[in-house]
C-alpha cells in the first residue's frame, strides 16, 4: 500500500487530500457487496480515493466469508443497448 503523507498533491486534479468515510463497492464471486463508512483520503476535484493497510485488509477479511454481513440490498441491473 501507499505510504501518504500529509498535504500530498493529486497530479491529475492539484487538488489536496481530505480525510473522508466513504462506500466501496467490490465484488465477491460476481455478486456486488457493498462496504459503507471506510476512511479513506479523497481527492475532492476528481474524487480518487485512497485506503490505508488496515482498512483494505479488513475489507479483503470480509470478502472472504468469516463473518456476515449486517444487511442485504436489493439493487437493480439496467442493461444499455450493443454498440
Amino acid at each position: 500500500m501507499f505510504s501518504l503523507r500529509a498535504g500530498l498533491l493529486c497530479k491529475h486534479s492539484e487538488g489536496q487530500l481530505e480525510q473522508k468515510r466513504v462506500r466501496v463497492m467490490r465484488e465477491r464471486h460476481e455478486q456486488p457487496v457493498l462496504f459503507e463508512n471506510r476512511p479513506a483520503k479523497v481527492y475532492p476535484k476528481c474524487g480518487h480515493r485512497w485506503f490505508g493497510l488496515p482498512v483494505v485488509r479488513e475489507m479483503e477479511e470480509k470478502l472472504s466469508g468469516a463473518t456476515a454481513p449486517v444487511s442485504t440490498l436489493c439493487i437493480p441491473v439496467y442493461a444499455l443497448d450493443a454498440f
